[in-house]
């Protein structure tokens, strides 16, 4: 998994959501503190509020 800042992923947040779809994974950091993750959607459950019919 790789380390993004804050400041980064702000900068060119579809920079980061292409490499997402594309399988990568990322540990987003503020200050040298992990504070998200950003990685993949594997599954859908029908009860996640995002789940398309």
């Amino acid at each position: 998994m790789q380390r993004v800042t804050v400041d980064e992923n702000q900068r060119d947040p579809l920079k980061y959501l292409n490499q997402v779809e594309a399988g990568e994974s990322f540990v987003i950091v503020q200050a040298d503190k992990p504070i998200a993750e950003l990685k993949p959607i594997t599954t859908i459950s029908p009860d996640n509020p995002y789940f398309e019919r």
